[in-house]
């Protein structure tokens, strides 16, 4: 049995971004294979303090408070986190922590009691690049990471990507690739269906955190500059560009605000087109649903997208940032119905190829051996 201790941050049913999502189909499979013992330890924003037993997984949360609209970008600060930390530390007696991003405050807490302990540390990495961030998040981001991201990171016995291009990322942080595995994010694909075309209006879907890096206003921009009445969009996630995307869509009634969904299978199930033209991702778990959705994606062309998209085969690629290319990516799928179901078969295709089975098991086998060699 190895006993892990981990560290997520916004670590709550529904679970809302990529890291907290990845972490959450994880970690119960591990616990439910019973050769691991998972206790988390999470600051969410609005929660009280509390403990829980979420299903195999112990669960510890503190208090957080959202600094999204301060930073630009998903950050949170709980306070009693550390104290939370120790707590469950006394109780688990972990053999091995594990830091579900470096870009989590809890992340940091972990390090330093990892370090103190004198305890293995593996930390997953989740976001590659940062050069197609606009210039003010873009400095801020990279002085986290060559601060903070590096402390926990030279901390780290085993160090996981969730892609080849977050794991070129993290060497540019001073990370020895040879202590670098690199383990995909996984997809249940049996959940998702292509949507069936009754000859209604076309649906494009948004699915992420409404925040300036998933460029949800992009697609809304894009939109609006195609005369298309018999086109839906539906836009889903919660975040600090909510209250103007409800503005926008007052005044253009083709555009449904649905809010934070707890699970988007029913949204993406029934659109043909989905759209996230972000400028950081790592492996988009909202781009391989909507992938397994038979979706005719169109994603932003930066590293980590062009790994899980190939051009005119899988999808459409197009530049960050460049609303016109967007546009007119878009404007093809409206019109050409053959390219779009042709993407969008070919798209769920590629998302069969992987599994949350295989995200746990090549995770589960990383945390071992960090806890072998600590041994």
């Amino acid at each position: 049995m190895t006993r892990v201790l981990a560290f997520c941050d916004y670590y709550q049913p529904p679970m809302g971004g990529g890291a907290e999502i990845v972490s959450a189909e994880v970690y119960e499979r591990l616990a439910a294979s019973e050769e691991f013992d998972i206790t988390v330890v999470s600051g969410v924003p609005g929660r009280r303090q509390e403990a829980l037993d979420d299903g195999q997984v112990r669960v510890l949360r503190s208090r957080g408070f959202d600094l999204s609209r301060l930073i630009g970008g998903q950050f949170s600060m709980a306070p009693g986190l550390p104290v939370s930390a120790w707590r469950a530390w006394r109780r688990s007696r972990p053999d091995v922590v594990h830091a579900s991003s470096i870009h989590f405050v809890g992340s940091l807490v972990g390090a330093i009691l990892a370090s103190v302990r004198r305890v293995p540390l593996v930390t997953t990495c989740h976001l590659s690049g940062l050069d197609a961030l606009p210039e003010r998040t873009r400095r801020m981001a990279g002085l986290y990471e060559k601060t903070v991201g590096r402390f926990i990171l030279r901390r780290s016995t085993r160090v996981i990507a969730v892609s080849d291009a977050v794991r070129d990322h993290v060497v540019t942080l001073g990370v020895d690739p040879s202590s670098i595995d690199v383990v995909v994010n996984g997809v249940d694909a049996e959940r998702f269906s292509p949507a069936a075309t009754d000859g209604g209006a076309l649906r494009i879907a948004f699915v992420g955190r409404l925040i300036a890096n998933k460029a949800p206003l992009e697609l809304l921009d894009a939109v609006a500059a195609i005369d298309e009445p018999e086109v839906e969009i539906l836009v889903a996630g919660a975040g600090p560009l909510a209250d103007e995307i409800e503005m926008r869509a007052r005044a253009d009634r083709r555009i449904r605000v649905l809010g934070h969904l707890s699970d988007p299978q029913d949204v993406l199930n029934t659109s043909e087109i989905f759209v996230r033209t972000s400028t950081t991702e790592g492996r988009s778990l909202a781009i391989l649903e909507a992938m397994a959705a038979g979706c005719a994606v169109v994603v932003s062309d930066i590293a980590a997208n062009a790994e899980m998209v190939r051009h005119g085969e899988t999808g459409l690629l197009v530049p960050p940032d460049d609303v016109g290319a967007l546009r007119d990516a878009l404007q093809q799928l409206l019109d050409d119905d053959e390219l779009r179901q042709r993407l969008g078969a070919a798209a769920r295709r590629e998302a069969e190829r992987t599994s949350w089975a295989t995200t746990s098991s090549g995770t589960g086998a990383v945390l071992k051996s960090a806890h072998l060699a600590g041994s």
